[in-house]
C-alpha cells in the first residue's frame, strides 16, 4: 500500500477503534447519570459511607486503621466518594477513565482526590499505591492486559491489592470484558502473592454484596464474584 493510501485509511482505522470505546463511555456515564440525578426515589450517598464496611470486608479488616498514613487508590472508583471514609490515609484517589466527566457530579465535595486513567496508562508513578482497591472495574476496561500492568506498576512492593471481580458475565456495552478464574490469574494475580482468594455467590439486587458476611459456598455457576486479597512482592522495573 502506498503512503497516500496509509495516510487515507489511517484515520478510519482510528475512528473504528475509538467507536468501541467511546460508546462504553456513554454507557458508563449513562448509568451514573440515572444514579445520582434520578427522575424518582432517592439520590445514593455521596460521602462514601455505603462503601466503607463493604471496602473494610474486603481488606480482611475490623478496623480502618490499616490504611492509616498509606496512600490509598481506587481503580474504577466511580463518583460516589469511594474512599471518603478512609480519613487517616496519608493519600486517597480515585482512579477512573470518566474522573473529568464526574465533575458534573460534584466531586470536588468529596475529601479525597480523582485522577483521569486512559484505556492504556494509569497518570500515577510507579511503586507508589500502598493499598490498591478495585471492585467490579476490570470488566469495564476495554484492555484487560494492558489495564492489570499498570495495576502492578502503580503499586507499592509489600503494597495490597483488594479485588471483587464480576465472572463469567457476558460483554456489554459498559462491560466489555468477559472475566473468568482462569483468565483473571494469567493476566493479573499470578505476579502477586496471594493471602486470601474466594468465590461468592452475588446477593439480589441492591444488597449485591450481602454473602461476604456470610459462608455461602462458591455456586459454580451463576452470578458470582472473586474476592481476592494479594500482595505485590518486587520492584516494577522501570
Amino acid at each position: 500500500m502506498n503512503e497516500l493510501l496509509k495516510s487515507y485509511f489511517r484515520p478510519i482505522r482510528r475512528s473504528l477503534t475509538l467507536r468501541p470505546v467511546r460508546t462504553k463511555h456513554e454507557a458508563e456515564l449513562g448509568y451514573w447519570s440515572k444514579v445520582l440525578q434520578p427522575q424518582d426515589g432517592p439520590r445514593p450517598p455521596t460521602d462514601g459511607s455505603e462503601y466503607r464496611d463493604r471496602m473494610l470486608r474486603l481488606a480482611g479488616q475490623e478496623t480502618a486503621d490499616f490504611v492509616s498514613d498509606k496512600i490509598v487508590a481506587d481503580f474504577g472508583c466511580g463518583p460516589l466518594g469511594s474512599l471518603c471514609w478512609a480519613t487517616s490515609a496519608r493519600l486517597r484517589i480515585g482512579i477512573d477513565v470518566l474522573a473529568a466527566e464526574y465533575a458534573r457530579f460534584d466531586i470536588r465535595a468529596h475529601n479525597m482526590c480523582y485522577v483521569s486513567s486512559t484505556e492504556d496508562a494509569i497518570p500515577l508513578p510507579p511503586d507508589y499505591v500502598d493499598v490498591l482497591y478495585t471492585m467490579n472495574a476490570l470488566d469495564h476496561v476495554w484492555r484487560l492486559e494492558k489495564m492489570c500492568d499498570e495495576l502492578i506498576r502503580i503499586l507499592a512492593p509489600g503494597g495490597m491489592l483488594v479485588g471483587a471481580f464480576n465472572l463469567d458475565e457476558e460483554p456489554t456495552n459498559c462491560e466489555p470484558q468477559r472475566l473468568t478464574e482462569a483468565r483473571l490469574k494469567d493476566v493479573l494475580l499470578n505476579r502477586l502473592k496471594t493471602e486470601s482468594y474466594r468465590v461468592v455467590p452475588l446477593g439480589p439486587a441492591g444488597a449485591l454484596y450481602l454473602h461476604l458476611w456470610d459462608d455461602a459456598p462458591d455456586p459454580g455457576v451463576g452470578r458470582r464474584f472473586l474476592v481476592v486479597r494479594a500482595i505485590k512482592t518486587a520492584p516494577s522495573l522501570t
